[in-house]
């Protein structure tokens, strides 16, 4: 980063929770850090949170919030937010950039924009793929609301070319950045294996939350099938790391295909854990059949330098293994998928080749470096509202 530049008073702008680790709210909180380090004031204008034990006074919750389903997934969506609410923050703070993580709400997300000063630059950061029919439709409907407060950003980034088409596709921004998910490599790269996966038992490590999409379901057929190829037990062991609607079913079926001896479900891993069992795995496999934008759980697991990722063949997954897709797997294909852990088993050089390939690729997507472009983007969003605003006068 340029030594010279100036600081900034950067507000996030999140409709949902910030307690949430899922992808948004993990980019959120880990490049704010980042910013918050290089001396940037931040401030978070987001719904209904218990984050303010975390953040102290930088955090502004300015809206309840109703769980619903949307994209094959639960997410958090505001009830409309106060004018007088959003007004005080905004005449409190005065910030240079508010930052919107996208889609957003018109109740409240939606509302601050509208609210925003004519100085503070507006910069949004699309997340999100929707791939079902119903969402396609709510989104194009969404969109022809959203117009006018479309019209105020100075810049629309993405976090993969998925997203990038998708915002391009569905909101009519043409001109939208790509820039990479923010991942903490350097935690991740001095993890070490927890102790008790320290051994010479082969390890897959599946972490993510147990619902339909994220494909544990898939996970757990296909180590049914590998079963049938291969005496597994005492070779191989699998950890399911993650809580969710689908454990008890999970569990079940585990026990029906007498796998009780191989699969051990360790429940809701903490973030503080993640980047230990991770680093524990010999195979990463995070088969999601569809609704991903990007997958930063997929750069935290190749940023150990210690697991081989196998990821489902999603569009926004393909965003980080395309150029290997021998690391992609039909999720459904019980047979295939375990072929291909039995192959990555066998084969030490695939393994060690992968890691080769794995770990020069998170290179790009290391916080200090996606820093600097966002940083870069603010920039110019700043100096282009002030030039604007330096006609009008």
């Amino acid at each position: 980063m340029n030594a010279k530049q100036p600081h900034r008073k950067i507000g996030f702008v999140l409709d949902d929770t910030l307690d949430s680790s899922d992808g948004v709210q993990t980019y959120v909180k880990t490049m704010a850090r980042e910013l918050m380090r290089r001396g940037h004031q931040v401030r978070f204008l987001v719904g209904e949170t218990s984050a303010k034990n975390e953040f102290g006074g930088h955090v502004y919750s300015l809206a309840k919030n109703l769980r619903v389903g949307a994209n094959q997934n639960r997410m958090g969506t505001p009830l409309p937010t106060r004018a007088i609410d959003i007004d005080r923050v905004l005449k409190k703070e005065n910030f240079d950039v508010l930052f919107v993580q996208m889609i957003y709400s018109p109740f409240m997300a939606g509302r601050v924009i509208s609210r925003a000063s004519d100085k503070s630059a507006v910069v949004g950061m699309f997340h999100v793929v929707i791939d079902t029919r119903l969402g396609k439709i709510g989104t194009k409907l969404l969109s022809f609301f959203q117009q006018h407060t479309l019209a105020r950003f100075d810049a629309v980034l993405a976090t993969s070319s998925a997203s990038r088409a998708f915002a391009q596709r569905y909101f009519g921004i043409e001109d939208v950045v790509e820039s990479a998910n923010a991942v903490l490599v350097r935690d991740f790269a001095k993890a070490r294996p927890r102790a008790e996966f320290d051994d010479d038992v082969f390890t897959i490590v599946f972490l993510g939350r147990l619902v339909e999409r994220k494909g544990c379901q898939h996970l757990i057929e296909a180590i049914g099938e590998l079963k049938k190829l291969r005496d597994i037990k005492g070779v191989l062991r699998v950890v399911i790391c993650g809580d969710g609607p689908l454990r008890s079913e999970l569990e079940n079926r585990v026990h029906k295909l007498d796998l009780d001896d191989i699969v051990q479900f360790v429940g809701f891993i903490a973030e503080a854990y993640k980047p230990a069992y991770l680093a524990s795995a010999d195979i990463a496999v995070f088969p999601s059949t569809g609704g991903e934008s990007f997958g930063i759980v997929l750069i935290e697991a190749m940023a150990t330098g210690r697991s081989v990722v196998l990821g489902g063949d999603n569009p926004g997954y393909k965003t980080v293994l395309g150029d290997r897709p021998e690391l992609l797997i039909d999720p459904t294909c019980y047979e295939c998928f375990a072929k291909r852990i039995l192959w990555l088993m066998d084969d030490a050089d695939a393994r060690r080749n992968a890691i080769k390939w794995q770990q020069e690729c998170v290179k790009k997507y290391d916080v200090d470096r996606v820093a600097d472009q966002v940083l870069a983007v603010f920039e110019d969003a700043i100096l282009a509202r002030s030039e604007s605003e330096e006609q009008l006068k």
